[in-house]
């Protein structure tokens, strides 16, 4: 494929952002490594202070409208700036304006991408095809799905682009967030909300999910993180074969003050397990700089320069032979001490333990509000 003016492209690294979105993305980056060039959420990736008015509505309906839809356009193609994509599409409905908006958005900027629409089943009339629009076919394309309105669609965007032979070879992941940290974990607010268990179990299976993606993806992943790092932002970065930290990010488990317990067994890949515990049992955080002096974060830079740092790790992994670095993460997988997945899935029993006796509740009614006077 040709180069967009004023882009690096690296045909071999593949990066993913958008903060909470990650956990959507990731439980299809298995699948994802080495046939799409990612997924985005865009309910999540539109958390941008300056589109917050795109929240107010539904998201589709939201940029359905002629106002918004060219700062849609503009915003999902700068947080998707680092991949490297011809075409953009997912389902129907979900993220077809999505795509629109973007396309028109890059033809705007003078680097054009293809738009398509990706149906839940193939036409049985006209075209008969599943994939409407330009051809896919061993194309770089970038699935995208509204998952606030239809759950994880975007899984089945990627089934339908894999069998349509969308298939590029990656070398290397690297995952990244935007805003004010990497990922504060799972949305307390709305556990909270939900009357009965739905939401926590939906949150358990993503969380579980998600780190399993890192952690048996079939290439090298490196994790880029910046200010906060906590809860499932743990068990991302645990599982990842690299890191790379900003100055500012701080790692922590709060679980125990919300009531939960889990990725103890991420927090114990990154810190001694002395320290790990303390950290547990306080909520405390540690810094970057205590974290490459375990040795658990490769490299430590200003915030500004994070993503070339994140990147030239990266480019340095993809220029080795793909066939031995594959099988090189096979067998570092192989030789684990422990099983990381039945590790996390033993945790997360006791979280559900406490829901089930109601403390979860008790501590989570407290969530976002000032300790009464003279409590410690």
């Amino acid at each position: 494929m040709a180069d967009r003016p004023g882009r690096p492209v690296n045909p071999n690294v593949v990066a993913f952002g958008g903060g909470h979105g990650l956990f959507a993305s990731l439980s299809a980056l298995r699948r994802v490594t080495r046939q799409v060039t990612a997924v985005v959420t865009v309910a999540e990736a539109l958390r941008d202070e300056d589109v917050q008015r795109l929240l107010t509505a539904e998201l589709t309906r939201a940029i359905d409208a002629v106002e918004v839809a060219p700062l849609a356009g503009r915003v999902m193609l700068d947080l998707t700036r680092d991949l490297d994509y011809e075409a953009v599409g997912g389902l129907t409905l979900g993220a077809d304006p999505v795509a629109t908006a973007m396309m028109h958005a890059s033809a705007a900027r003078g680097t054009p991408i293809d738009a398509f629409v990706v149906r839940k089943a193939e036409k049985v009339h006209g075209l008969q095809r599943r994939i409407e629009g330009p051809e896919v076919t061993g194309r770089r394309v970038l699935a995208v799905e509204d998952t606030s309105t239809t759950g994880a669609s975007a899984l089945t965007a990627v089934d339908a682009l894999r069998a349509a032979g969308a298939s590029p070879d990656v070398r290397v992941v690297v995952l990244r967030a935007e805003g004010r940290g990497f990922n504060a974990g799972v949305d307390i607010k709305e556990i909270q909300a939900d009357p009965g268990f739905t939401a926590l179990i939906g949150a358990n299976r993503s969380c579980f999910a998600a780190f399993a993606a890192v952690y048996e993806c079939a290439v090298p992943v490196i994790s880029a993180v910046h200010g906060f790092c906590l809860g499932g932002g743990i068990g991302l970065v645990g599982n990842s074969d690299v890191i790379v930290a900003s100055e500012d990010a701080t790692f922590g488990l709060p679980e125990v003050d919300r009531g939960a317990l889990g990725a103890a067994t991420h927090l114990s890949r990154l810190v001694p397990q002395h320290r790990a515990r303390a950290m547990m049992y306080t909520s405390a955080t540690a810094t970057a700089a205590e974290l490459h002096a375990f040795g658990s974060v490769l490299r430590v830079v200003p915030r500004e320069q994070l993503r070339p740092a994140a990147l030239e790790v990266a480019a340095e992994i993809a220029a080795k032979d793909p066939a031995v670095i594959r099988l090189a993460k096979e067998a570092f997988n192989g030789i684990d001490p422990w099983d990381v997945k039945r590790s996390y899935r033993y945790e997360q029993g006791y979280t559900f333990e406490l829901n089930l006796s109601g403390v979860s509740d008790r501590l989570r009614s407290s969530f976002g509000q000032e300790p009464p006077a003279g409590d410690e």
